[in-house]
């Protein structure tokens, strides 16, 4: 249904197109997915606008949580992890990943995977 499709914001200035963010709506949580802002949207604040739209067509489809994804100390990029922080949020923590290998070559593949990120 309409209510539940996923919503694109995006932000323009004299016809150029600053950013975009990508979130979903589920029962009493909207997530933000991503968002992308160029150098031009930078100068302008434009992520800063984005994200307080969001939260605002969140609130206007009746959601009381908003989830902006995971901030990890080490992981996260500084800035993004910062930004985060500001936001006040409750930190929570997701299990992790798992995989799975049988062969020799997979679980070569998925040990270095887990050295490389």
């Amino acid at each position: 249904p309409d209510d539940r499709k996923m919503v694109i914001l995006s932000a323009h200035h004299e016809g150029v197109r600053l950013g975009s963010v990508l979130m979903a709506c589920y029962g009493p949580t909207a997530e933000y997915f991503v968002g992308a802002v160029g150098l031009e949207g930078r100068a302008l604040n434009a992520g800063q606008f984005l994200l307080w739209n969001a939260l605002r067509e969140a609130k206007r489809r009746g959601c009381s949580v908003f989830d902006i994804g995971g901030a990890h100390p080490t992981k996260t990029p500084a800035g993004i992890f910062h930004f985060k922080q500001g936001l006040g949020g409750t930190p929570y923590a997701l299990i992790g990943e798992w995989g799975a290998a049988r062969g020799f070559v997979s679980r070569g593949v998925a040990l270095a995977m887990k050295y490389m990120i």
